[in-house]
């Protein structure tokens, strides 16, 4: 691929989906605006990194599938090399994970999902960024039917995860 290429490639990638990049990043910096921006920079850098990786052609659903999963390595590269800890989260009683809200809830989330597909992991980011069942299956090519069953799988998946993992703690 020329550079002539990947950089056209690239524009239009990030016109289609820039939205979904940064409302993606601001999820993952907890609506932190610095955080936010670093995390931006860190996405594009992946995006620009692997471009050649998008099949040629892709679905509108294909590449935004493609961008949250590329995002999401770039967060997780960045927290790693910038040792951000992304584990306050509390359990309590009788094999019940507390009711948790902000960093907490969004670092629950990280850790119960370890597990899911990647294609639930990418519903799972989307669910976080605040995109309907509608908009979900539009961006994945899929009814949003199939979207609220593969909901309710994961909530059943994480479920099983948080009891499993709760009953290790106490």
């Amino acid at each position: 691929m020329t550079q002539e290429e990947r950089h056209t490639r690239y524009s239009e990638l990030i016109n289609e989906h820039r939205r979904l990049m940064v409302d993606f990043c601001m999820v993952k910096a907890r609506f932190d605006a610095v955080e936010m921006s670093r995390l931006v920079h860190e996405c594009n850098i992946e995006l620009w990194t692997h471009i050649e990786k998008i099949r040629k052609g892709a679905t509108k659903a294909e590449q935004a599938a493609w961008v949250v999963l590329r995002c999401r390595n770039a967060v997780r590269r960045y927290r790693r090399q910038n040792k951000v800890s992304t584990l306050p989260i509390e359990v309590v009683g009788d094999d019940d994970l507390c009711v948790v809200d902000g960093d907490e809830r969004n670092a629950l989330i990280d850790i119960l999902s370890e597990g899911l597909t990647s294609h639930e992991r990418q519903i799972v980011e989307l669910v976080r960024g605040g995109y309907s069942s509608k908009e979900i299956a539009n961006l994945l090519g899929i009814k949003p039917a199939s979207v609220d069953v593969e909901r309710s799988r994961i909530i059943g998946k994480m479920r099983q995860r948080a009891e499993k993992w709760n009953g290790h703690i106490e």
